[in-house]
């Protein structure tokens, strides 16, 4: 479907060092499916990467709600609490 076209095409330019085009494939996927939680983690990878302290955090924060148990965000919360 679009919403894992989109997603595999953000996370392929985020792979590619694009994030800028990396961020507009995710949110068309969050324009779609505000919950999906692989878009809001990936933003969140974005935004650390780029020292966007707070746009991570909300992003991390936004996966810790819809999946309470995501290490992957609890530990970059972490991260970023001890850098910012």
């Amino acid at each position: 479907g679009i919403i894992l076209e989109e997603l595999v095409v953000g996370l392929a330019l985020l792979q590619k060092g694009q994030p800028d085009s990396a961020i507009a494939y995710l949110n068309q996927v969050l324009s779609i499916n505000p919950d999906h939680t692989q878009a809001h983690g990936a933003l969140g990878i974005i935004f650390f990467q780029q020292e966007k302290w707070q746009q991570a955090v909300d992003e991390f924060d936004t996966n810790l709600r819809l999946e309470p148990n995501n290490r992957h965000a609890r530990n970059m919360l972490e991260q970023i609490g001890g850098l910012k």
